[in-house]
């Protein structure tokens, strides 16, 4: 389109789709999923904004100020503070039936309504944290509308056409759709073992970007128990434990990890380092060439050993390494 910019994220994991809804024990609009699967949110700029995005914290300043389409990520931490927010004023609905999913310029946002099984489609509504749901106005008949209206908009639809007498609560309780949700409820004990397991992850996740090591470690150990041939999760338990120089319990992790994937490079390269800080250079030597012979161009494998062979004070060996360093830089 003339003079605009379309921003928009590659498609996302269905199978986070399913986790938020069955987690939290609620159902987004079939067309919405059905965008999600598309688009993982995502915006609509100006040519010239387009051109000033340059890193993330440039992509988060024109988020602020743009009709912002949220990820299913980014729904799912809205969804969590919207829950924590709505219990501060009272609101003891459970499940909470009210899932954000555009946030505009002003602070305001847009949201649908939980749906139940016999509903396939939720009017969108608008208004703000500080509002009752009561106070939220219907502004479009449903997702397909709205999304129709933002691209005739060029990204930048005015909500100025609402519906006070067509409030969120009102939508809410004259389906019935919160004791709908409540008799069908899917709690986390009806997920799959891996759905389960994903979850924990994604949830460890969150915890570790937040230096809470020890609720990670504990969310991670939950994953492994649901899924414990997953090589990845006990890797990221082995990378807790080595965050908190709890090497030797590391050490197992990364034993599990490997024998679960013992064509990964990388797993032998992260052993090949807790050996190193234990001083047993012998066998950090060996997971090095053995990280090698399965990836002769990991270049993390080669400053390993060259760390090893500069600590045995084999200074000719680690030359060496340097060299084959530089050459595999050059290349790439």
């Amino acid at each position: 389109m003339p003079g605009n910019c379309m921003h928009f994220s590659s498609p996302a994991n269905e199978l986070k789709i399913n986790i938020f809804e069955r987690i939290n024990q609620v159902q987004l609009p079939d067309s919405f999923k059905k965008f999600l699967l598309e688009y993982n949110g995502g915006m609509m700029l100006y040519d010239y904004q387009a051109d000033f995005i340059q890193t993330q914290a440039d992509f988060d300043l024109y988020k602020k100020e743009s009709v912002y389409l949220l990820s299913i990520e980014e729904i799912t931490e809205k969804y969590a503070n919207m829950v924590s927010l709505a219990v501060q004023r009272g609101n003891n609905i459970h499940p909470y039936p009210f899932i954000p999913f555009c946030t505009l310029p002003d602070k305001s946002f847009l949201s649908f309504v939980s749906l139940s099984d016999s509903h396939t489609e939720s009017p969108v509504f608008i208004g703000t944290h500080r509002q009752s749901e009561k106070l939220w106005n219907w502004v479009s008949s449903g997702f397909p509308d709205f999304l129709k209206h933002y691209m005739d908009k060029n990204g930048h639809p005015e909500f100025s056409d609402t519906d006070v007498n067509k409030n969120a609560h009102h939508f809410f309780n004259a389906l019935g759709v919160g004791e709908e949700i409540r008799k069908g409820a899917n709690s986390l004990n009806s997920l799959s073992a891996k759905e389960r397991a994903r979850y924990y992850y994604e949830q460890a996740l969150q915890h570790n970007k937040s230096d809470k090591y020890f609720e990670s470690w504990e969310l991670i150990s939950k994953a492994i128990n649901e899924e414990s041939n997953n090589a990845f999760y006990y890797f990221f338990r082995a990378e807790i434990l080595n965050l908190t120089k709890q090497f030797r319990a590391a050490l197992i992790d990364y034993d599990s990890a490997l024998k679960l994937e013992p064509e990964n490079s990388f797993y032998w390269c992260c052993r090949a380092e807790v050996f190193i800080q234990l001083k047993k250079l012998n066998r950090a030597l060996e997971d090095c060439s053995q990280a090698l012979q399965i990836d002769p161009k990991n270049t993390l494998a080669y400053f390993l050993r060259k760390q090893v062979y500069l600590k045995m004070g084999n200074l000719e060996l680690a030359e060496k390494d340097q060299q084959k360093i530089d050459e595999l830089e050059k290349i790439e």
